[in-house]
């Protein structure tokens, strides 16, 4: 392995984990989100509000608050660069300080709102209309909700795609696959890209217990099974028919297809990367920022994107950020025109062609110019056809998910079959979640 490539792309792929939410911290308090109607803005002088934003974002996020502050005389916006992984530390510190910001740049709206730290957006939102609300995805939407409540707005995405090795494929005979391919297909393909001879597999399967592309990889297969994460109790679901029939499915492609590198339980998103840019895996699934990832790291990858393969139904995770805006803000109404201003058609267009990050934007992902992009079209019809669910959005998700690992690998290495792995998974992730039982956070996974 090149070291100093690794050690970059490692580098890139923390920052980009936070950004989007992986590693979004977990609730620990049962405090009541807050909850506060739109106050009106004081037309006497100009309202002051602090923006916090992820430091490592693009300028252009920078052009758009220059462009907000000139078009708003009664409003000024001043930008405060945080690293990514510590915006949340930030917001508790300056919350528990009275000097929070008034919006900031959220991937950890559960917790947020679970400890009181993100005001109730349903009165501004329910104020603009449906028709405002809906110019924005419902699969945006979906992580910012608690308690058939918001508590963010979204601003870009990223849902769970298949990453292809066009030379793979081509070796193969194979054509890009239809946006409504299945299962069926999917195994096709894996192994019509599988020469083990060569040390060519055509699915890279993370497994490592401590890598979150371990669950990330089972999730989307279990919604396609027709099965959910969390009941209506705010206890797991995935101990079912659907849920084994999710993992079968993966184990099968280790064990009975073949059709996946060796050494999958010590495997990462690393390893799959490295791999498929080396032209030795055919595909991976994962975030579909990893394109540019990966083409930023290996210029010279042939890699393009499909949706994730349909069962029985679709399904896909997603994860992403948003603004919200803090409960403590003297300036909530000016603070929710700043973020009208940033989620709104023009913003979301500039910044879309800026950087290679996907809006949630309904018009956009309509819009034939943003679709000249062959990746980015696959990702606007998944947006708009395939139902998504909330990455990590559960609490106590970042030590659920670490449990969930362990008994993945187990089904992986045939030490369980995997109705008894997701069984015992199941059992302490329910020991775990009673305790949130009264918080009624889990409209996001019964909608």
């Amino acid at each position: 392995m090149n070291t100093p490539k690794y050690f970059r792309l490692l580098g890139i792929i923390t920052v980009l984990v936070l950004v989007l939410g992986a590693c979004a911290k977990a609730p620990t308090t049962t405090q009541a989100p807050t909850t506060q109607a739109p106050p009106a803005t004081q037309a006497s002088a100009v309202a002051e509000i602090v923006y916090m934003r992820q430091a490592e974002g693009s300028p252009e996020e920078l052009k758009l608050v220059d462009q907000f502050n000139s078009s708003h005389p009664d409003i000024h916006v001043t930008v405060d660069s945080v690293p990514a992984e510590d915006n949340y530390s930030k917001l508790v510190l300056t919350t528990e300080a009275g000097e929070p910001p008034d919006v900031y740049m959220s991937y950890f709206t559960l917790g947020a709102a679970t400890n009181g730290l993100a005001l109730d957006l349903t009165p501004f939102i329910d104020k603009e209309g449906k028709e405002w609300f809906n110019g924005l995805s419902e699969n945006g939407w979906v992580f910012h909700e608690y308690a058939g409540k918001y508590y963010g707005v979204p601003w870009r995405v990223a849902p769970s795609m298949v990453i292809i090795n066009k030379n793979l494929l081509a070796k193969a005979g194979l054509q890009m696959p239809a946006n409504d391919w299945k299962w069926e297909d999917f195994i096709k393909y894996a192994k019509a890209m599988t020469n083990a001879a060569k040390g060519e597999y055509g699915f890279c399967i993370m497994g490592s217990a401590e890598d979150p592309g371990t669950d990330y990889t089972f999730y989307p297969f279990l919604f396609e099974a027709g099965g959910k994460m969390i009941n209506d109790k705010g206890l797991s679901d995935f101990n079912t028919d659907a849920g084994a029939e999710a993992l079968q499915f993966l184990s099968d492609m280790i064990n009975k297809e073949k059709v996946v590198p060796p050494g999958t339980t010590s495997a990462t998103a690393n390893t799959c990367i490295d791999l498929l840019a080396a032209d030795k895996v055919g595909m991976w699934m994962n975030a579909n920022l990893w394109v540019g990832i990966i083409r930023s790291t290996y210029p010279n990858a042939n890699i393009s994107l499909a949706p994730m393969p349909t069962h029985k139904t679709t399904g896909a995770l997603i994860g992403g950020t948003g603004f919200s805006i803090s409960p403590k803000s003297k300036n909530a109404q000016a603070a929710w025109e700043f973020i009208k201003f940033m989620v709104s058609d023009e913003s979301m267009r500039a910044w879309t062609k800026a950087v290679y990050f996907t809006p949630p934007n309904v018009t956009i992902l309509q819009d034939p110019d943003f679709l000249k992009d062959p990746d980015q079209a696959v990702t606007a019809y998944a947006m708009l056809n395939q139902k998504m669910y909330p990455l990590a959005h559960y609490p106590d998700s970042s030590n659920l998910e670490s449990i969930l690992r362990s008994y993945i690998q187990s089904a992986y290495l045939q030490e369980k079959p995997p109705k008894d792995a997701l069984a015992g998974a199941a059992a302490e992730w329910d020991s775990a979640l009673q305790k949130y039982q009264s918080d009624n956070w889990w409209a996001a996974w019964t909608r």
